[in-house]
């Protein structure tokens, strides 16, 4: 099924081959970029996690500090995601809903008794905006619209 992704549905399997040529030349003329590029990355978690430090029902996946992985997009876990995706969407902010768990895919079916953690996080996870060009103010917006969601 074509989709952004996120919590696209899947009923085949299915192959992505990506990276042909073309594309593996403008990435070896972006590397110059790459240093630029993580540390943006890197910022970028940092301005998240102040202004969403001690959200009530809001964590942040994995380790934190500088030595993290810069990771490509910032995701936070919310206990209560419906709210705060509705006052995104009504605040015009982009965000993407986690992945289905693979087992709930057709070609992949299986019971969901297996899966708790996949579960659990398939119904909490959120992608916050995370572009290259993001700013400070704009992560900051995101952050306290969030807040605004969560504190009712």
């Amino acid at each position: 099924a074509g989709g952004t992704g996120g919590d696209d549905m899947h009923p085949v399997v299915g192959f992505n081959f990506k990276y042909p040529n073309l594309q593996a030349a403008v990435a070896l003329a972006q590397l110059d970029e790459l240093d630029e590029r993580l540390e943006h990355a890197r910022l970028r978690q940092r301005w998240y996690r102040e202004f969403l430090d001690g959200c009530p029902g809001l964590s942040f996946p994995g380790g934190g500090g500088d030595n993290e992985e810069a990771i490509l997009w910032s995701d936070i876990l919310i206990e209560d995601r419906d709210p705060v995706c509705q006052a995104l969407d009504a605040a015009a902010i982009g965000y993407r809903r986690f992945y289905f768990p693979l087992h709930r895919q057709e070609p992949y079916a299986a019971p969901d008794d297996g899966f708790p953690n996949a579960l659990h996080v398939s119904t909490r996870l959120l992608w916050l905006p995370s572009a290259l060009s993001l700013t400070r103010a704009q992560a900051e917006r995101t952050a306290t619209v969030i807040r605004q969601a969560l504190d009712g």
